[in-house]
């Protein structure tokens, strides 16, 4: 029977030759749908590893060592869709800590692919509504931007008149990829196609280190995965060319029935999945027409009936 295998290859496969200038033209047509899984990749590792995002925070910068090994994430929701009724690509981190100053307080990042000129407004409605929602005193606010755009330099504070909202901004071209490394910050390590001196080489070492020090099989897999999707985005073509050589026979089964690895697929390929179902129900039903009179015509019918659904 036929399976998503073929779509998961798209993604794990090398360009052919003729795309090899990385400017794969079928990664361009989708770049509006790509970006709507980065916004995903970027929330997954939040998820994953929170407290490496954690310490973008100039309140946990200024946190002695110990005093972060106090610091727990007891978890990162996405609060704002209750309200807005649709998905966000922002997460509100939950922390449990006896730190006195951080007890009543939410962390609360936003990731942002391109430049939004409305940032400033968004963060402040937010802001309110996460307190709202999580009954806590205060709100820190965090910006991610992925891709360079001079005008994010005007992002991080405006006066509304009576209300003033100001929250921190980080943009990852200018974090630099070998002090990401040498932090052991492995949540970041998926970004390394945006980091500052993060090129090709250092997309294939940032593979090696995930591989070598995430020890559980799935997020092993699930942090390689997001750091093929981003370098495919990128260089506009399939990311695991990029990946050390070992990882570059990655089983496939791995990652099948991976929910991340799947809703990404969902995200980037809904025709070439609603193709291979459609293929799928035509193989069954084939299949089962040529039973004819190994069973009887009503208990093909009841089959056919359902698969047909």
């Amino acid at each position: 029977m036929a399976s998503s295998s073929n779509v998961q290859g798209k993604l794990f496969d090398s360009p052919d030759k003729d795309s090899e200038t990385l400017d794969n033209k079928g990664y361009k047509e989708q770049q509006e749908t790509i970006d709507k899984s980065i916004d995903y990749v970027s929330r997954k590792a939040i998820e994953l590893r929170p407290l490496d995002f954690l310490k973008f925070f100039p309140e946990i910068q200024s946190l002695s060592p110990e005093e972060q090994k106090q610091i727990k994430v007891l978890d990162a929701n996405r609060t704002l869709e209750t309200y807005l009724k649709r998905e966000v690509d922002s997460l509100s981190l939950i922390i449990d800590t006896e730190i006195e100053k951080l007890k009543n307080t939410v962390f609360h990042i936003e990731v942002q692919t391109s430049y939004d000129e409305t940032m400033n407004e968004r963060i402040l409605i937010y802001d309110v509504l996460i307190i709202q929602k999580t009954k806590k005193k205060w709100v820190k606010s965090l910006l991610i931007n992925l891709d360079p755009d001079i005008r994010s330099q005007e992002l991080g504070s405006q006066d509304f008149g009576s209300v003033k909202v100001t929250y921190d901004v980080i943009n990852l071209w200018e974090q630099g990829y070998e002090k990401i490394k040498q932090q052991n910050l492995l949540g970041l390590l998926p970004f390394t196609p945006y980091l500052k001196g993060g090129g090709r080489q250092e997309i294939k070492e940032a593979s090696e280190l995930l591989k070598e020090q995430i020890t559980n099989p799935q997020e092993q897999a699930q942090m390689i995965f997001m750091l093929a999707i981003l370098a495919g985005r990128k260089y506009n073509t399939a990311g695991f060319q990029f990946l050390s050589s070992s990882l570059m026979a990655m089983n496939i089964e791995t990652l099948r029935n991976d929910p991340t690895a799947k809703e990404l697929i969902h995200l980037l390929f809904p025709n070439e999945l609603a193709a291979e179902r459609t293929k799928e129900r035509k193989e069954v039903i084939r299949e089962i027409e040529e039973l004819q009179g190994l069973l009887s015509q009503d208990q093909i019918q009841k089959i056919l009936t359902k698969i047909r659904k």
